[in-house]
């Protein structure tokens, strides 16, 4: 059975909170088309907030955070060997 992993990242995090407990995830979140990380409103405004004032659906939202926190992962070394690198499109060049 395997062990279910808690987010890291969540769509209630501000875009802040994100980019200081986990720098790594900003050229993810920036080749997706949001540059809400030198935003001035990125201290106060949620990821969902941000996605969603972009036209981003509940989907798009889901599938993104659902990467951020696989990369995560990826880079904390835990349980790295269960991480195909082609579920990870922003990681194939």
């Amino acid at each position: 059975m395997q062990e279910k992993t808690e987010n890291k990242i969540t769509r209630n995090m501000t875009m802040g909170e994100i980019v200081n407990k986990y720098p790594e995830t900003v050229e993810i979140i920036q080749s997706k088309g949001l540059h809400c990380i030198g935003c001035h409103v990125s201290p106060y405004e949620t990821l969902e907030q941000g996605c969603t004032s972009h036209g981003w659906t509940e989907e798009m939202i889901d599938a993104m955070i659902r990467e951020l926190n696989e990369f995560i992962e990826l880079k904390s070394g835990k349980d790295a060997r269960t991480f195909e690198r082609s579920n990870l499109p922003y990681l194939q060049k």
